[in-house]
């Protein structure tokens, strides 16, 4: 009987010395932590802070003096993607986004190798067509993980958009075409290449007179590419104008200043044109060299508006007489 009374008396005691510390450390881990504080860094700023992860790394590195390791520079690239997912999902949760924004979210997909949200928020960005060195880079995003996705019609409609928006770069068109020459032509081998090893597996099963069919169609596709080849290639060749010389005339003429032009030549291709014409000037300002100038460098711009990067060779000629009248 004493033994149990006294079990129940520790029991009591433990249970009232209990109560007071698991109410104190109830109110330790209720009340001392802080609410987290949003991140309110600028779409840029989460940008950059992702790209110039292996950079900052790289330094600590030297630093250290550590030698070179290949898991540890592999294990370094694993972070900056992870960096920049995280850094994609802050600014994605800021809602609805557009402009730089947008652009930069892009980047950070891009940064983070996720196509499809790459794709998806580049393209959103350059639905209404903007101008500016961002949106060229985002046309190059597009063309990139377009030709990934095998989605070619996507990848040259971005290229063709390039050729009329403002800056262009040569590295960056050529980059883009050769990555969807690239793309077609590794398709072309390897249905050629499928062809040839579907045509030995019927010959085989005794099915010869399908192996004259598969390579018709083996040269249906070798001769379709070389006209697709052809015929991009030929107006550039012979020198083919590839704007009118009206619709060029209509645009100088439409500057205020000048009178008329004339022997107006054009030569490349969309998106990188190289233009000459010869130009009178208006009577009241061809004897202001000043004035003239101006003119000439808003008729530049003019076509470089209207027709995508082009090059302008203007030839100011004095208004003849007969024309003054």
């Amino acid at each position: 009987m004493i033994f149990r009374l006294m079990a129940v008396v520790f029991l009591f005691l433990a249970l009232l010395l209990a109560s007071p510390a698991s109410g104190f450390a109830q109110a330790l881990n209720t009340s001392d932590d802080p609410p987290a504080k949003p991140d309110d860094r600028t779409a840029q700023a989460l940008f950059e802070d992702a790209n110039g992860y292996l950079g900052r790394r790289y330094q600590e590195f030297n630093k250290k003096n550590l030698p070179y390791d290949p898991q540890l520079e592999q294990k370094t690239k694993v972070e900056q993607l992870e960096l920049a997912i995280r850094n994609a999902n802050i600014l994605r949760a800021r809602g609805p986004l557009a402009g730089d924004d947008l652009y930069y979210l892009g980047m950070l997909y891009h940064l983070a190798s996720d196509a499809d949200e790459a794709l998806k928020a580049m393209q959103l960005l350059l639905k209404d067509g903007p101008d500016g060195a961002k949106a060229q880079a985002a046309r190059n995003v597009v063309v990139l993980y377009a030709v990934k996705k095998d989605r070619i019609p996507e990848a040259v409609a971005a290229v063709a958009d390039y050729g009329k928006h403002q800056p262009q770069f040569p590295g960056d068109r050529y980059r883009m075409e050769f990555l969807i020459a690239d793309a077609v032509h590794t398709r072309s081998d390897v249905f050629v290449s499928c062809s040839v090893l579907l045509g030995l597996v019927l010959i085989k099963a005794g099915y010869y007179w399908l192996d004259p069919l598969v390579s018709l169609a083996v040269a249906v596709v070798i001769a379709w590419n070389g006209y697709k080849i052809f015929k991009s290639t030929v107006p550039v060749l012979v020198d083919a104008a590839p704007v009118s010389a009206q619709q060029i005339a209509a645009i100088a003429e439409g500057v205020p200043g000048v009178h008329s032009v004339h022997d107006v030549r054009s030569r490349g291709r969309d998106g990188e044109m190289f233009i000459e014409m010869h130009m009178h000037m208006g009577p009241e300002v061809e004897r202001d060299h000043i004035k003239t100038h101006a003119i000439t460098e808003k008729v530049e711009q003019r076509l470089a508006d209207a027709l995508g990067h082009v090059m302008v060779t203007i030839h100011v000629e004095p208004l003849p007489q007969s024309k003054k009248s």
